[in-house]
This record gives C-alpha cells, structure tokens and sequence, in this order.
C-alpha cells in the first residue's frame, strides 16, 4: 500500500529507511524509536494524501473493491493528468452472520456496499467497477444467470440503477483496497444497512398493533429470540436446529433485524401471539382470502400463514352466514372495450332499500369507474336526482369531470334536472336497455360484492356506516382488477394503506414481480409516453 501512494508521498525513501533497514537479511528485528517515528510519519502522509485530490465529474472513476474474512474495503480512483488518484478510501468491518458468506458473495457484497457508499459519486456516469475474484466478474456482468442464489440476484437489483463495467484485477495489482479489507473500521451495522430500513419497523402503528407490542411479544417469543441470535452471530448447521427453527433456515439469507425485531427483508416478522391480532384487524370489511393473502404478504411473514389467512377467513362467522361466492357474470369482461384512462368512463346505479341500515342511509347510490374500478358510494334516505347532482358535484370537483356516464333508466337519472347537469358538463349520458342490468355489468358486479359484504358484518354486529367505510377501504385497496393491480393503484399509481399495514415510505423501492407488470392496456393513458425525440424537454439527476 505504500509502495502504491510511493508518487504522492515526499521523501518516502529517506523517511522510510528505518524500515527498510529491518527487511535486509541478516539484520536483527529491533523496534527503535526511529522505526516508530519514520511509520507515524508515513501513516501521516497517506492519510493527508487524500486531501490533494478532488473528485472531477468528467475524469474516468474507477471503484475498486476487495473483501477478507474480517472485512471489506474500497477505493474510489480517477484518472487526472494522465495518473491515477485517489479520491476516497472506505472500510468496514462484518458481522458475524456476514462472515459466514462464502468468499463469491463477500466479494459481491463489497461491490454493493461501496457502490452505494459512493452513489453521490456514481449515479448519472459510467465507471469502472474492479474486483481481484474473477469468477465475480462473470457473474457481475450476466444479470440474468438461473444459477444465481436468491441474495445474488437481490444484490444485483441493488446495483442496477449505476452504470458500471466490471474488470478484473489480479490480488497483486489490488493492494490498497487488500490492505482496507484487512484493517476495517468497526461498526454495529451490516456492510447493506439502507437509510430506508431506519424506519422500517418505526412505521408500525396502529389503533390494535405497536411497535411496542411487536418488541415486547418479539422478546418473549422463544422461537424468534433464538432466530434474532442466529442472525446476529451465525447460523449452526441444519441437522442441529430444533424443527420450528429449521422454517427460517431456508430464508435465513433474506433475515435481518432492525430495532430488536426480526424483518424478511423489509417484512415484518410477526410473533405468534400477535398473529390473531392482525388477521382480525386485517378481516374488517370481510375481504375474501385472495385479497388478504395478497396485503398481508406486503408487510407481514410468518411460517404458515397462508395456511393461517385461510383458516381464519373459512372459520368468520360473518362470512360463513354471508354467500361470498359471486355468480359469474352473463357478459364477458372482455366484450365491452376499457377506456384508455382512469375516470374516462363511469357507472352510476342505486342499490337499496337496507331494512338493517339507520333511516338516514337506507339507499346507497354507488359510482364506479370503468378503467380502474374504483368506487365511490353516497348513503341516503330518499334516492332524488338533486341529491345525486350534489353528491355528484362534489365528486367531480376532486377527480374532474368524466366523458360519459352509464345508468339505467331509473327516475332519478332521466329527469330534466339529471339531463342539465351533465350538459353543463358535457358528459355524454349512456342509458341501458329495460330489464337488463348487464349492459351495467361494472356496477352490478360491485353491488353484488357491496351486498355480500353487507350480510357479512351484519351477522358480526358492526355498525352500518364504519362496516360500508371498511368495505369501500379494503375493495379500493385489495380487489384485483387485471393485472393484478388494485382500483386504487390503478387510479392514484400508488398503494393505498390499509390500517394493518406499516406505511408505504417505508418500504425499499423494488422492482413489481412479473405477475403484477402492468399489461399493455394499462400502460395506456395520461401517464405514458412514446420514444424520447430530440429537442424534447426532461429532467435530468444532478448526483
């Protein structure tokens, strides 16, 4: 390492002659004070090195890494006048359960954590990417490898937003980066801490479930507290484990903890005397098994818990008094054609009377969009045209007017004032056939769900207004409208937040899972574009 910062050094060999004293043969090895001072002196003069050098945006950057078994360590080089310089060295010491990587994967995780250490440097520009394993350089540079272990191929997610080419680099051309992995600095985090895993678990917060309460059941939880200490020092062999813990050794790659509480990536997960808990929470609005499977899974894991969404969902009272079986519709989904954007087009119907509803909400006027199937519902005691243009005013007042709206021929929407109103807005008004509800098929399928769930919290006792508010919630955010996507998603390009749920900041930007891509049809609308053309106007990343 010396011998590399040697050019930027002053009379190195006049100061290091001491030192170089003790390296010829026959030379007893005797520590003097001379050999004391010309290594302090030489210590001193790397470390300040450094400072000469300032990081030029336009000069080739080289970032070159090196891993052992006690820690990992980095240089950020450039090419200026014709010589490599330094910019910034790094360090960093590994964990226990880090140490237990195999010599590939302490190599790869080096690569990831200078990168990310260095972003402010790297994002926006090409550089070079240098490591001393060569059979990491192959893997680095195919993406797609099959062979690839789960852990790879997330660390090579983590990578895929720098713009990087990978060379390999013999050990004995590699020595600064070598001589950083040996003597590492320490520290109490993983070498792949993320600033967003800061809050991760401090998201958590709800009327029915605390972090607190996570800590504490986490704590008296047997089977998690020894999985938080294989974590932390390093998992035994398989063979050895008692056989609740052999359920996380097959996810003992993707484990962390965070806070005193044990994550799958950035899922929390959840002790077992808090599981009831949630299932109950995550029920309100009698959501059917698919829907809950698929929120939970955002936020939550456990081993056995589809097994435990099923069970419980099978076993409510309200669901089992209530048909949540829907007939198929008549009408192929696929025959009328979808708009090109969200609140293009909408439906509008009434449903009612409710004999076990309040005076006061006995209708229920529901409108829902085509495009996202996103619903909107207003409670009422008389079903009058002015009382829908009310309700609609204020609707379109948040989201804008539609192009056209699809209703049957109730009195409410053939009167002169309903035939005003959307000629004030220039919505053009698509009026069913008699008797057949199925020109309507949008909204029909929604009352169907609408009263279904109606029976379900009835027979659980809920009151009537909170009971309709969690089933708008949990339809919004949990039916799957193609691909997979839900009505909110599809008209806001968000998730909503369920109360269950630690909130959306909190989670790692991931890439969707090809069951989730948006199709074709989707992609359509306000927010897609074509090709970039020259003389367009975009923004660009300043790093």
């Amino acid at each position: 390492m010396v011998n590399y910062y040697s050019r930027f050094i002053k009379d190195l060999a006049t100061t290091a002659e001491p030192l170089r004293r003790l390296t010829r043969k026959n030379v007893r090895f005797s520590w003097t004070a001379a050999c004391q001072s010309a290594f302090d002196k030489i210590k001193h003069a790397i470390a300040n090195s450094v400072r000469s050098f300032i990081f030029d945006p336009n000069a080739p950057t080289f970032v070159t890494t090196d891993a052992s078994d006690v820690g990992l360590g980095a240089v950020l080089i450039q090419t200026q006048q014709g010589r490599e310089v330094p910019i910034a060295h790094i360090s960093h010491t590994l964990q226990p359960r880090e140490r237990s990587y195999a010599v590939n994967e302490k190599e790869a995780l080096a690569c990831v954590w200078a990168c990310e250490t260095w972003e402010k440097y790297l994002l926006g520009r090409h550089f070079t990417l240098r490591t001393d394993h060569s059979s990491l350089a192959s893997l680095l540079r195919s993406t797609t490898d099959s062979r690839n272990s789960a852990k790879f191929t997330r660390w090579l997610d983590r990578l895929s937003p720098f713009d990087y080419t990978v060379e390999y680099r013999q050990g004995k051309h590699n020595l600064v980066a070598d001589a950083l992995s040996r003597l590492s600095m320490r520290s109490a985090q993983s070498a792949l801490h993320h600033p967003t895993h800061d809050h991760v678990v401090g998201a958590l917060q709800t009327d029915h479930l605390s972090l607190l309460d996570v800590k504490s059941a986490t704590k008296r939880d047997s089977t998690l507290s020894t999985v938080l200490h294989f974590v932390s020092s390093g998992w035994p062999i398989k063979k050895s484990l008692a056989p609740d813990i052999q359920q996380f050794f097959a996810v003992r790659d993707e484990l962390q903890t965070e806070d005193q509480c044990l994550l799958r990536e950035n899922r929390i997960v959840l002790p077992t005397a808090l599981r009831r808990r949630l299932l109950a929470k995550a029920h309100e609005g009698h959501p059917g098994i698919v829907g809950m499977k698929r929120k939970l899974r955002q936020s939550y894991w456990w081993p056995g818990q589809d097994k435990d969404i099923e069970n419980f969902v099978k076993h409510c009272a309200g669901c089992q008094l209530s048909d949540k079986s829907l007939a198929p519709a008549n009408v192929s989904p696929n025959s009328i054609p979808l708009p090109e954007s969200s609140w293009q087009k909408v439906a509008i119907d009434v449903t009612g009377p409710f004999l076990i509803a309040p005076q006061s909400s006995k209708f229920l006027v529901v409108l829902i969009d085509y495009k996202s199937k996103f619903p909107e519902i207003l409670m009422a005691s008389k079903v009058r045209s002015l009382t829908i243009i009310g309700w609609l005013d204020e609707i379109f007042s948040r989201f804008g007017a539609s192009d056209e709206l699809v209703s049957d021929n109730g009195p409410q929407f053939i009167s002169m004032e309903f035939t005003n109103f959307l000629q004030k807005y220039n919505i053009h008004h698509t009026l069913t056939a008699v008797y057949n509800p199925q020109e309507n098929g949008c909204v029909e399928r929604f009352n169907q769900y609408l009263k279904h769930g109606i029976q379900a919290f009835h027979a659980s006792g809920e009151a009537w207004a909170s009971g309709i508010q969690a089933l708008l919630l949990n339809y919004r955010a949990t039916a799957a409208t193609p691909p997979g996507r839900s009505p909110g998603e599809v008209m806001f390009h968000r998730s909503l937040r369920l109360p269950f749920q630690i909130s959306a900041s909190a989670h790692r930007a991931r890439p969707p899972s090809p069951q989730l891509a948006t199709s074709a049809s989707d992609e359509q609308g306000v927010h897609s574009r074509g090709p970039y053309r020259v003389g367009d106007r975009v923004l660009a990343c300043r790093p």
